[in-house]
């Protein structure tokens, strides 16, 4: 019966240091979780590895990234493809020979997309911006007098997210300033979305099962697809597809994001475009068409 329960004792103990060597790493990997939340490196995909000899050089878009470079790094003269993208730190995004003006992407952490250097004549200036998503669509670069106050502005538009039901462009104006530098003036999307809202209002009769749209003196009725009949709608937002286009004038494309309470993700069967103006550094969104299907295409 003793050398029984000597044993049993022998099994608890071994358990027992098993529970406490289990904590301890557990708490452990708690804290290293925690160390690396606050090395600002949350989107780096980092192995043990990378851990061990990470340092802050290695970090995506830190200044020293973007303060350091010269005309000498700046050498690519093709716009760059998918099959050269990596094959240079500076790959060359946008350009406007005629104007002398050429726009590079920082890549130094392969596939991060995050930072832009402008290069016109000798003047070199770097925007933290996010330049390329997955789909590898290169930026749009163009040059007018968008406020017809008689000098020229650069506008710049970016592809910056993309994913299942998500395509944003981000428009950019670059202000000339006396030094030959510009000021980077953006369209946010908290002021389009206001603007939207703001110009646009709807309504669903769920009887007819059908929305009805009121866009300045102009009325849209749009029938739905009979599922929608019994779903619960719940509202309508605005920011998660976003075109700019710049032919003749700017203009912006939204798609509405219809809500119902029954299912997760909006969905999209219509679009709203609008003109951009520009004028002292403000965007104003006006002559507003309302577009049924179909959505306009991912680009």
């Amino acid at each position: 019966m003793g050398k029984f329960y000597c044993t049993i004792k022998k099994h608890i103990n071994i358990i027992l240091s098993g529970l406490i060597i289990f904590c301890v790493l557990s708490v452990s990997a708690l804290i290293t979780l925690k160390y690396i939340d606050h090395t600002e490196a949350d989107n780096i995909i980092m192995n043990d590895k990378d851990l061990k000899n990470i340092t802050a050089d290695d970090i995506i878009m830190n200044d020293k990234d973007l303060k350091n470079i010269t005309a000498e790094d700046l050498k690519e003269t093709e716009l760059t493809v998918a099959d050269t993208l990596n094959n240079s730190d500076y790959p060359l995004i946008a350009r406007l020979p005629e104007r002398d003006i050429y726009l590079y992407g920082l890549n130094k952490s392969k596939f991060s997309f995050t930072g832009v250097i402008l290069k016109q004549g000798s003047h070199i200036q770097t925007f933290k911006w996010n330049y390329l998503t997955a789909r590898l669509i290169l930026p749009k670069i163009k040059v007018a007098d968008y406020d017809h106050d008689g000098t020229d502005e650069v506008l710049i538009i970016l592809d910056t997210a993309s994913g299942t039901g998500v395509a944003i462009e981000e428009l950019h104006i670059l202000e000339p300033r006396n030094d030959g530098l510009y000021d980077d003036i953006e369209f946010l999307p908290d002021d389009y979305i206001n603007q939207l809202n703001s110009n646009i209002q709807y309504n669903y009769n769920k009887e007819e099962n059908k929305f009805i749209f009121n866009i300045g003196n102009n009325k849209y009725e749009m029938d739905t697809a009979n599922k929608f009949k019994n779903w619960t709608f719940k509202n309508i937002t605005y920011g998660t597809i976003i075109y700019f286009d710049t032919d003749n004038i700017i203009q912006i494309t939204a798609a509405p994001g219809y809500l119902f309470k029954e299912i997760v993700s909006p969905q999209f069967f219509s679009a709203i475009k609008a003109k951009v103006n520009y004028n002292n550094g403000e965007f104003k969104l006006s002559d507003f068409e309302f577009k049924e299907n179909p959505l306009p295409p991912l680009r």
